[in-house]
């Protein structure tokens, strides 16, 4: 499963790894899905064959939060 968003003038494709929406989109089927606004916290992975990857490693949307609480 794979990530695809813009920042900063950018556009990135990367693996998530966030088993919440690994198995949510898994149960979908083949296919290209939207989320609402989303906050991605991209980390990076350990070396493989001297390179480094950027992964997506948790998905938070917006809707979700509760943004009422102080």
């Amino acid at each position: 499963m794979r990530a695809e968003f813009r920042y900063a003038g950018s556009t990135y494709i990367l693996k998530v790894t966030d088993s919440t929406y690994e198995e949510r989109f898994r149960k979908r089927g083949i296919g290209t899905y939207r989320l609402s606004e989303s906050f991605l916290t991209v980390s990076l992975g350990e070396e493989f064959k001297g390179y480094l990857y950027k992964m997506v490693a948790a998905i938070i949307e917006c809707r979700e939060m509760n943004l009422d609480s102080k």
